[in-house]
C-alpha cells in the first residue's frame, strides 16, 4: 500500500504517482484475461454485475497487485458461496471504471453501451443483478447540478422529498439509467447504493452538505411512496432496493480508505463486502425464485 502523501520523499512520490495511474490499468488487464464471459441467463446459470466508478471497479484494492481480482465483485462471490442459500450457478462481473460519472452510465453512452451490447464482454446485458455504485466522481467533479436553492435549505426529513425541479442531474441521470434497466429484462433486480463515503474521506470533509444531500435524493429513488422515484411505470416487487455503502461500523474504521482519500484499501472492500453480501444476495434468491414460480405456475 502507497505511503501517506505528507511522508513521501521525491521519489516516492514519483512512484505513487506511476502507481495510481498503473492500478486502473493493471485492473483493466486482469478483467480481460481472467474476468471471463458472461453466458446467456438460463434457470441454471445467472450472473451479477457491479457498475459505476472507481468503487465499483476496486481502486485502492491492493490485493490486486499480486493478481487477486479487485474490489466487491471478487469478494462477494466467495462470501455468498459460503452463506450456502444460493441453489444455482451465478457469475460475477465487476463492470465498474474510474472516474466515471453518472453521465458516462446514462444509456446510449460508451461505457454503458459496452457493458449492455450483444458482445462477448456485454456482461450487464446477461445479468440479472445490477449494483449502481455511481455519483463520487460527480461530486469531485462538480457535476453534480444540484439547484443552489436546495444546498441553501435544509435536508429534508424521513418520509418527506423533493419536487422534481429540485432534484440535480446526478440523480435524474441515475433515474434514467435505472429505468431502462427494469425496462429491459422482465426479471432484473437492481441495487442502487449511495455514495461511500466516512470519517476523514474527502466527501464527508470538503463536500459534506452536497453529498449529504445527493444521497438523500438518491436513497428516495428507492422509496415506493416516492412519486418521482422511477416512475411512471409500475415494476412492482422489481422496485430498486436500497444498499447501504457508509455504515460507520466499516468506512469508520481506522484504517480502511485508500489513500487518495476517496477509495477503500483492501480492508475496507473486505468490510463493505461483508456488509452488502446479504443485499445481494436477496436480489439473487428472488430471481431464482422467478424462475421457479415460472415452473410451477
Amino acid at each position: 500500500m502507497p505511503p501517506k502523501k505528507g511522508t513521501m520523499n521525491p521519489a516516492l512520490a514519483m512512484w505513487y504517482a506511476f502507481w495510481t495511474w498503473f492500478h486502473p490499468h493493471w485492473i483493466r488487464f486482469l478483467l480481460f484475461f481472467l474476468g471471463g464471459v458472461a453466458k446467456p441467463p438460463t434457470r441454471a446459470n445467472h450472473n451479477v454485475t457491479i457498475i459505476g466508478d472507481g468503487v465499483a471497479m476496486g481502486v485502492g484494492d491492493y490485493w490486486v497487485a499480486i493478481g487477486g481480482g479487485a474490489g466487491i465483485a471478487n469478494r462477494i462471490k466467495w462470501l455468498i458461496a459460503r452463506r450456502r442459500k444460493i441453489r444455482t450457478k451465478w457469475e460475477y462481473f465487476n463492470g465498474g471504471e474510474v472516474l466515471s460519472t453518472s453521465a458516462d452510465w446514462l444509456p446510449g453512452k460508451k461505457l454503458f453501451d459496452k457493458c449492455f451490447s450483444n458482445g462477448v464482454r456485454g456482461c450487464g446485458k446477461k445479468s440479472e443483478v445490477i449494483v449502481l455504485m455511481i455519483g463520487t466522481q460527480d461530486i469531485l467533479k462538480g457535476e453534480v447540478g444540484m439547484p443552489e436553492e436546495v444546498l441553501k435549505r435544509p435536508i429534508p426529513a424521513p418520509g418527506e422529498f423533493y419536487k422534481e425541479e429540485e432534484l440535480c442531474q446526478t440523480v435524474k441521470n441515475i433515474r434514467d439509467t435505472i429505468r431502462v434497466l427494469l425496462e429491459t429484462d422482465p426479471r432484473r433486480r437492481v441495487l442502487l447504493c449511495d455514495i461511500m463515503s466516512g470519517n476523514g474521506f474527502r466527501l464527508d470533509s470538503e463536500f459534506a452538505h452536497v453529498y449529504d444531500c445527493v444521497n438523500k435524493q438518491i436513497i428516495d429513488l428507492t422509496k415506493a411512496k416516492n412519486p418521482l422515484a422511477v416512475g411512471p411505470y409500475d415494476f412492482g416487487d422489481r422496485f430498486p432496493k436500497w444498499v447501504h455503502m457508509s455504515p460507520p461500523k466499516v468506512v469508520g474504521k481506522r484504517n480502511v480508505k485508500c489513500s487518495d482519500g476517496v477509495h477503500l484499501n483492501s480492508k475496507g472492500y473486505k468490510g463493505i463486502s461483508d456488509w452488502v453480501a446479504a443485499d445481494i444476495e436477496q436480489a439473487m434468491l428472488q430471481v431464482e425464485f422467478t424462475y421457479l414460480k415460472g415452473m410451477i405456475g
